[in-house]
């Protein structure tokens, strides 16, 4: 999610956020919160959002933009390192996590630590972010002599590389502290996002759970596989994994709302519920 300022709810924002992901399932929480400066702050841990996010004072971070993650384990075991998202400066400082599973998680260890990466987990979202630093940083992303606008047009080409090296189904987010926005990425798995306001401003949010982005607002922005997204608080362009290309498709009113698709008494689990309502 990205606000216009520095938002002192924005870790609350963040927090309720990976609260309507729990239902999915988990097994580790966690949370990147970015400020004016590029600070980041990463909080993550073992455990379910509602432990998790109070534990670890989530709620408290504030900040300009924030990226979260509910794991549920595919590639690492069960631990805080294998716990998303992951903050790298092997090159570069950025951070990013994903949902998904990238089946060629081994072949990409080695190709990063033949670069000098320093890879400190078994989770595939870590070797994707540091995959896209290592492009990012080919394409010059850290010549001084580049404003943010060609920083960002070099972190659009370090994605567009990355997702033609990593292989699997997916959706990520990265961001860059030089680089005002966010990059969001939807590569075989479910991603959506939303355009709206509240007491702190305008804000865009996305995530691979429906239910998160109505909980913030109905106003979508239209993404298809194959497509990504940079955001900032008042602006987006949706632009192609694959190819060159960008646009700004206009805002769709979603006609669902949270009561709509959420889970719902009796049912404990989602897929539960799935099945009874088939």
């Amino acid at each position: 999610i990205r606000y216009p300022r520095h938002n002192p709810a924005l870790g609350r924002e963040a927090g309720a956020l990976l609260r309507h992901l729990e239902y999915r399932g988990y097994d580790s929480t966690g949370a990147a919160v970015l400020a004016e400066d590029g600070t980041i702050t990463l909080r993550k841990s073992v455990g379910a959002p509602s432990r998790v996010v109070e534990a670890l004072g989530i709620g408290a971070l504030q900040g300009v933009k924030a990226i979260g993650q509910v794991r549920w384990a595919t590639y690492g075991s069960v631990t805080d390192a294998n716990a998303q998202p992951h903050e790298v400066r092997c090159h570069v400082h950025m951070v990013g996590a994903h949902n998904g599973n990238i089946s060629n998680t081994d072949a990409l260890k080695v190709f990063l630590r033949d670069r000098k990466h320093q890879v400190v987990s078994d989770n595939d979202g870590e070797m994707l972010v540091h995959v896209v630093e290592q492009f990012f940083l080919e394409e010059g992303g850290l010549d001084p002599r580049k404003d943010a606008a060609r920083k960002k047009a070099a972190a659009l080409k370090a994605i567009r590389r990355a997702d033609a090296l990593v292989v699997g189904s997916y959706a990520a987010c990265v961001a860059f502290p030089g680089i005002p926005g966010v990059f969001a990425m939807k590569a075989g798995s479910s991603l959506y996002a939303g355009k709206g306001s509240d007491g702190a401003g305008e804000f865009v949010v996305v995530s691979s759970d429906l239910t998160s982005v109505l909980s913030k607002t109905r106003a979508l922005v239209p993404l298809a596989e194959g497509e990504g997204l940079y955001f900032t608080h008042a602006d987006y362009e949706v632009f192609g994994l694959r190819e060159e290309r960008s646009s700004r498709p206009p805002l769709r009113r979603s006609r669902l709302n949270v009561a709509d698709i959420g889970l719902t008494p009796p049912y404990r689990f989602y897929m539960e519920q799935e099945i009874a309502h088939a």
